[in-house]
């Protein structure tokens, strides 16, 4: 978290330096700080069929995440790069249901274990452009998103009935202690985007952003420390959805910052793939299976606060001042 906090202060101080020398050229920076709240599902699906053998859910409950934003602004052009990282917190529940009875719809096991919210990485680069129309403005961008998460189930219990009868609630749980299960996701796409702004005064603009991820590249580790086993799912393809509404401030008395509020919603939901099991240490051999193919989705909401900075109206702020000094 240190490391982060002196990446924002570094970018920006060279952000408001780089925007004054390249004057008329402009940019801002923008500091946002929020919740998450949503979940992802796993899936295990017996190869080539519609037949779900194995679901485990981790929520996302309440997770503080920072996110910094800079934008420089060229004509009718800009180029931003976003980084975003999370507060490790216990964020829920994981719950992991299996189904293998001869009768799919059955759950033949279930164990429910806390989920630790590990890490949340994210680097999204950005350019674009844009018309500006009265109080309206219109833009359009692509870009390259990078993202890496981690989650943690421990200390929770176990209910296994006897072999080949179903799951019932009412069965004695096996308590369980310690890190039972670790999960960690990495996901690149190419996100493209919208942008609509509504100038509704001199102090209020109101904001939409809508992305769309026509194709995602997700691979997953999932490591059962128990079990003595890990699992490597690959998935290509599938799409995600992006929407965003913000309300930004600026105050009467400052040109150089303004203030933003915003929620949003994204939606992940990745091609099946396949999956590579191998033991744990070294010299384990990973066999591709035959007989499952894995899924990934994700649904998360959020509402941030932010700060803005105008780094070069900063500096005409401070010159003009300079100058009615030097005048009186």
């Amino acid at each position: 978290m240190k490391r982060f906090f002196a990446l924002c202060v570094c970018a920006l101080v060279s952000g408001a330096a780089f925007a004054h020398a390249q004057s008329p050229f402009d940019g801002n920076v923008e500091l946002k700080t929020g919740m998450f709240y949503g979940g992802m599902n796993e899936y295990v699906y017996e190869k080539g069929g519609d037949r779900e053998l194995s679901r485990l859910e981790w929520e996302e409950h309440f997770v503080p995440y920072l996110d910094l934003r800079g934008e420089f602004n060229f004509w009718n052009f800009f180029a931003a790069v976003s980084l975003i990282t999370c507060i490790p917190v216990k964020s829920g529940i994981m719950r992991n249901y299996d189904y293998m009875l001869p009768d799919r719809t059955v759950l033949s096991h279930y164990s429910q274990f806390d989920a630790l919210f590990d890490k949340h990485l994210e680097i999204y680069p950005e350019i674009g452009g844009g018309i500006d129309a009265g109080r309206w403005y219109f833009g359009a961008s692509a870009g390259f998103l990078y993202r890496n998460r981690k989650w943690t189930a421990a200390n929770g219990f176990t209910q296994f009935p006897p072999r080949g009868e179903p799951w019932s609630p009412s069965l004695p749980k096996e308590e369980m202690a310690g890190t039972i299960i670790t999960y960690e996701e990495t996901l690149w796409t190419f996100p493209l985007s919208l942008y609509i702004d509504l100038t509704v005064s001199d102090q209020f603009m109101l904001g939409l952003v809508g992305n769309v991820y026509p194709y995602m590249s997700v691979t997953t580790v999932d490591t059962h420390i128990l079990r003595n086993t890990q699992f490597q799912d690959k998935m290509r393809g599938g799409w995600g959805c992006l929407a965003e509404i913000n309300l930004t401030y600026r105050p009467r008395t400052s040109n150089s910052v303004a203030f933003s509020f915003g929620i949003g919603y994204e939606g992940i939901f990745s091609a099946r793939g396949t999956t590579e099991t191998s033991g744990l240490g070294h010299g384990s051999t990973p066999n591709i299976s035959q007989k499952t193919e894995s899924r990934m989705t994700g649904n998360l909401f959020w509402a941030h606060l932010g700060v803005i900075v105008f780094p070069h109206k900063l500096f005409s702020d401070r010159k003009d001042t300079e100058q009615q000094s030097i005048a009186q």
